[in-house]
């Protein structure tokens, strides 16, 4: 098994994530780097199994809740997460195919530390929020 996810990691879009792992619960927080939520904090839960990782995070401000699912890639030390997300927001169903509109999905790479300088389209954000 890989060592502890406890520590910041980042996304591709400049998101930070603070981790605590204690005893397969993780706690902390999301940074959003891009989007209307961009600075503020949000609190995180969620767990690990092994090499398996999921975690939610409720944007309040924006009527939305995301959830991370995924894997850690590294050969005994952890260096990344490949994570796919899902993304709930307010909507109001209509009939048919409508209903989906509400529900946005994608994915992240999430890499341990703080983010470098890179240059980001910051209106493209790895999480809709």
């Amino acid at each position: 098994m890989t060592s502890s996810l406890t520590g910041t990691w980042h996304t591709q879009h400049l998101s930070v994530i603070h981790l605590i792992e204690e005893e397969g619960r993780l706690t902390g927080t999301f940074r959003p780097g891009v989007g209307p939520l961009r600075g503020g904090t949000f609190p995180l839960q969620g767990v690990r199994l092994g090499e398996q990782v999921a975690f939610m995070v409720a944007f309040a401000k924006a009527s939305s809740v995301t959830t991370w699912v995924g894997h850690i890639r590294g050969d005994g030390s952890v260096d990344q997460l490949d994570m796919l997300w899902q993304m709930a927001v307010r909507h109001e169903p209509g009939s048919g195919d409508d209903s989906w509109r509400g529900i946005w999905t994608g994915s992240d790479s999430i890499n341990r530390g703080e983010p470098g300088l890179m240059v980001v389209d910051r209106r493209r954000p790895s999480v809709p929020v």
